[in-house]
């Protein structure tokens, strides 16, 4: 489908970054004297940004002051400057002119400000914002954390880049299933993120074609799935979503340019990166001109970080519809939630359910702390439980990743501060669906998380959701929540 094909399977780990200083703030940059001792700064009295070089592998700093060509070491950005930062990776140690020009660049935003001397930040996927936690690093680079999901990208200084500019190298790592990490080298460049291969923009109309909402299936699954495709701004500009039965995949932007369109979204915990054009038999004009008597089609490519790709096709159908949550799971009549009993973040068991909750109703989340749309719904269970209060009992049952408990124990402790969830939090075990069904038989299968189950006052489960639509996914959340809330009130007036 595209030109840089045969390398697509292990270029697919580029991830592009922006860094954008959006607040002005009043400081003065520091620089170390490489002659002098650890401790042994200087503080230069010039407020303006130095130009930067690289040399030998560390950045030096030149400009107006008199100490210009002192090694950089820490350097507090001022915010009049905008800083445009392309963050990659790249499959060998040494870049060379082929794989530059075979690079798959997966582009997100950060925001960067300094506030009461301290960096903050904010990863950008179209309309939404994740708080990162940035700081300068003792190499002299830049360093973004998101403990809640274990991840963490590591830049340094570098080379110049073939196109003259300053770079940063390191590497984004996370914690995957069964404690593995997965590890993606990165590169960053002074520069606006871009797709390494040479495409030019669409005009409006000709996006509009990629536009409206499509009947998915992608090659290695054969359940369905729902794209939502919006224009963002003007010109190019593409923002979306794909939902399936068990979750959505969050906020998706991109543009739509000659090669296509190019969706992606970095969170932390995925990199998720879609690539589809129309197919062959149908122009982008016949398209956006005759959609009457032209079923809008097409063939595209997902990868999620280095480790995942497959094929995906869809055709225009503005009536989409994903089966319905609440019946793809059931209950098992002959295991009761009171028997079960998991730990909770101390380490002492605790029932699932018990007779002192008789005369509540209670929400019980299957999740896991590593899962974006968990993130999503415990954000909203929070809402819940301020609504309700003390009508409703939550309990969230966590489904980790190492199976270590003191290990998945402190993950789950990064993501209840993160919530400030006050409900009960269990983990329940590993996060393998199999293993999970199994760890918690009162369902026929576990196939999502999170799964949300509704019990009445007596300890019955009468509702079952599978997935969860985030709200990334606009009118699916809205109904959604309508249709939790209605059957919470239901069950309350019984």
């Amino acid at each position: 489908m595209f030109s840089s094909q045969p390398q697509v399977y292990v270029t697919c780990e580029y991830v592009c970054l922006r860094l954008i200083a959006r607040r002005k703030v009043n400081f003065k940059p520091f620089l170390k004297n490489p002659g002098g001792s650890e401790d042994a700064w200087n503080q230069n009295s010039n407020s303006q940004l130095h130009r930067a070089r690289v040399v030998g592998g560390q950045f030096k700093l030149g400009g107006p002051s008199s100490r210009a060509g002192y090694q950089y070491d820490r350097c507090c950005w001022p915010a009049s400057r905008r800083l445009g930062w392309s963050l990659a990776s790249f499959v060998a140690s040494h870049e060379t002119a082929t794989q530059e020009q075979a690079s798959i660049w997966l582009p997100f935003e950060l925001s960067l400000h300094e506030v009461q001397g301290q960096l903050r930040a904010e990863v950008i996927n179209g309309t939404e914002r994740i708080p990162v936690t940035a700081r300068l690093n003792a190499q002299g680079g830049l360093s973004l954390d998101m403990p809640h999901y274990a991840s963490r990208i590591v830049l340094r200084p570098a080379s110049l880049s073939q196109r003259g500019t300053a770079e940063l190298s390191g590497v984004w790592t996370k914690r995957r299933g069964g404690g593995a990490e997965a590890n993606v080298r990165c590169r960053a460049a002074r520069s606006q993120p871009h797709s390494s291969e040479q495409v030019t923009p669409v005009d409006a109309t000709d996006r509009s074609a990629y536009m409206g909402r499509w009947s998915v299936r992608f090659d290695d699954s054969d359940d369905p799935a729902v794209a939502v495709f919006q224009a963002l701004g003007d010109g190019d500009g593409v923002q979306g979503t794909f939902m399936t039965t068990t979750g959505d995949y969050r906020f998706l932007a991109g543009r739509v340019t000659t090669e296509g369109l190019e969706l992606s979204c970095f969170d932390g915990a995925h990199a998720f990166l879609f690539r589809a054009r129309l197919t062959a038999d149908q122009s982008t004009t016949e398209a956006s001109s005759n959609e009457s008597s032209q079923t809008r089609r097409l063939q595209g490519d997902f990868w999620s970080g280095n480790w995942y790709h497959t094929r995906w096709s869809a055709v225009a159908d503005p009536a989409a519809e994903l089966p319905d949550g609440f019946e793809q799971t059931t209950a098992v009549d002959d295991v009761s939630l009171e028997e079960l009993r998991f730990p909770d973040l101390g380490g002492e068991l605790q029932p699932v359910w018990s007779p002192d909750e008789a005369g509540r109703i209670t929400l019980i989340e299957v999740f896991g702390s590593w899962c974006p749309n968990c993130h999503d719904e415990a954000s909203y269970l929070g809402e819940l439980q301020e609504k309700y209060g003390d009508e409703l009992n939550i309990v969230g049952l966590a489904f980790e990743l190492t199976g270590e408990f003191e290990r998945d124990a402190a993950q789950v402790r990064r993501y209840v501060e993160r919530f400030e969830i006050r409900y009960p939090v269990l983990v329940a075990g590993l996060s393998d669906k199999a293993r999970a069904t199994e760890q918690f038989p009162v369902l026929d299968r576990v196939r999502s998380f999170p799964t949300t189950l509704f019990v009445d006052r007596t300890g019955d489960i009468r509702a079952i959701y599978t997935g969860f639509s985030g709200p990334a996914t606009g009118p699916a959340h809205t109904r959604l929540r309508s249709q939790f809330e209605a059957l919470i009130d239901r069950l309350l007036a019984e």
